[in-house]
């Protein structure tokens, strides 16, 4: 007699539990080497200065953080992305492999965050100069990194504690909603 099969769940997913894992250090290589970097750049991002001081530790663009904690909000924002479609729409995921449609959710998020960066210093440097891209792009990537720390716990929720589903996409919009109002507000700013 044939058994009734188990839903798919994503805390049983190897592909969805290695990514949480690299999210995971990822997050504490960050946090660990980054601190100082990570407060500068938090207390830099409401203070308003017409040009970079000599001596100041946020003039310096350092890469390695930033990227860390970007790529976590792209691959959270892939994880949420994934759970809205095995949600509403599962008949594509009897198609189509469950770890080709991760990774290519997680690919197109990476791909329009990485578009929408070139395509604003693309438009910031036909209308401002160098020091006001600078400072937008910094600012970009600040909030990417920042929300990151918001949308990873609750990446987690939603895999391992089954977290309701309308819950964590209010949760989501309410975080996306605050990024585009400090993205507007650091825009009047500069």
């Amino acid at each position: 007699m044939a058994g009734e099969p188990i839903p798919y769940q994503l805390r049983n997913d190897f592909a969805v539990t290695g990514i949480v894992f690299l999210c995971f250090f990822l997050a504490v290589y960050a946090l660990k080497n980054g601190k100082k970097y990570l407060y500068q750049h938090i207390k830099s991002f409401f203070r308003h200065k017409e040009r970079a001081g000599l001596f100041d530790d946020t003039s310096n663009f350092n890469i390695r953080y930033t990227l860390s904690l970007g790529s976590i909000s792209c691959i959270s924002a892939g994880l949420f992305v994934y759970d809205f479609f095995s949600k509403t729409d599962p008949f594509l995921f009897q198609i189509v492999s469950h770890y080709a449609i991760l990774f290519i959710y997680i690919f197109c998020v990476l791909l329009t965050v990485t578009g929408k960066a070139l395509l604003y210093q693309f438009i910031n440097w036909i209308f401002f100069d160098k020091e006001k891209n600078k400072a937008w792009i910094s600012a970009y990537f600040d909030l990417l990194s920042g929300i990151s720390l918001v949308l990873f716990p609750l990446s987690l929720l939603v895999v391992y504690f089954n977290l309701d589903f309308h819950f964590s996409k209010t949760f989501v919009l309410t975080a996306v909603i605050y990024l585009k109002i400090l993205l507007f507000y650091k825009s009047i700013r500069n």
